[in-house]
């Protein structure tokens, strides 16, 4: 047995480093486009379930704070952003056969909705192979931005807003216009993409392969055991970028509307997009006038006992296969390797 010394000044270092890990997921699905990299094939997903199984405590997000000061494996909290049908279909039952807690974020504005988010709108357009004019002009709030797209062909289908080339002028037009439409009003962005589906001729609603979830299937998502349902604004926006009364709105409106669908209170939240520019001390002023108790941003970084309840950071996980994910876990865990949230 280790000396009551050893043993106490273990419980010191981990109050002041924190151990605790979120896992930022969005999709459990195989789709041969994912320009922003949002889905996790069925079967990793399942391979990472795995190793969190083996090699952590995963734990739910109200936990994870007091859970980070425990001995014993690193606690670990899955969640997911957006509220994608696949959430339900794919992931839910995986979860519940290996007893692992999940947060799912939902943009509330877009429950039930026959549309797609703004970005597989995006991609629907440009990226899907149909024919299209070969140029594209769009008003973009006080912006014209034009493209010349020449034949019309798109490039390989597994590139992705990360790689570094661009093999085609339509991927071209996507990366610019989904660094621009991500910073504007949700009313002006609405508008530009229900211009830019009748520029590329899309008629009808929601991909199956791109919905989000129906009020059924949201009250489903809820009433399973180990998940719980968090709100993640109205309509996707950068908070940051929003007027003060925008943003209460933004907030407030989420979690009003997820509690009247399911019939009780809504505790946590999730700033969209998640980075430092996405959020300000006014949206946490906001997130905290709302009565959550917790919320996630998308910055890397580990949770102690004393990190904010409000600013909690996460890792977002990619496509990675079993090896891939267990060393990148490995890396989190490192004590010298994540910034303390």
């Amino acid at each position: 047995m280790k000396p009551r010394l050893g043993r106490t000044l273990d419980r010191l270092v981990r109050r002041r480093n924190g151990r605790g890990l979120i896992l930022l997921y969005h999709r459990v699905a195989a789709l041969e486009i994912d320009p922003q990299l949002l889905c996790v094939e069925p079967t990793r997903f399942a391979e990472h379930l795995e190793v969190l199984g083996d090699l952590t405590t995963p734990v739910p997000l109200s936990r994870i704070r007091e859970a980070s000061a425990e001995a014993g494996p690193v606690p670990v909290v899955v969640t997911f952003d957006d509220g994608y049908a696949d959430n339900l279909v794919s992931a839910a039952p995986m979860l519940k056969a290996r007893r692992i807690p999940a947060t799912i974020f939902v943009v509330s504005g877009l429950v039930g909705a026959d549309r797609e988010f703004w970005w597989d709108e995006l991609e629907r357009a440009l990226l899907v192979e149909n024919e299209v004019p070969s140029s594209l002009e769009l008003q973009l709030g006080g912006d014209v931005v034009r493209f010349g797209l020449g034949d019309g062909r798109i490039g390989d289908p597994r590139w992705n807003v990360l790689d570094e080339t661009v093999p085609s002028p339509r991927q071209a037009a996507y990366r610019v216009l989904a660094r621009r439409l991500s910073g504007l009003d949700p009313l002006v962005r609405n508008g530009v993409i229900d211009e830019l589906r009748r520029w590329a001729g899309i008629s009808g609603g929601a991909r199956a392969t791109h919905r989000v979830l129906d009020e059924g299937g949201l009250r489903r998502l809820d009433a399973l055991e180990l998940v719980e349902v968090g709100a993640h604004t109205m309509s996707h926006p950068s908070l940051g970028m929003l007027s003060r009364e925008r943003q209460r709105d933004e907030i407030r409106g989420s979690k009003r509307r997820l509690e009247d669908l399911l019939g009780q209170r809504i505790s946590s939240f999730s700033y969209p997009f998640g980075g430092s520019a996405d959020y300000s001390q006014e949206t946490v002023r906001a997130v905290a006038e709302a009565k959550f108790e917790f919320a996630c941003i998308n910055v890397e970084g580990r949770v102690g006992p004393n990190t904010d309840h409000l600013r909690l950071p996460r890792v977002i996980v990619r496509n990675w296969d079993r090896g891939e994910f267990e060393r990148r876990l490995h890396g989190w865990m490192a004590a010298s390797r994540l910034p303390q949230g």
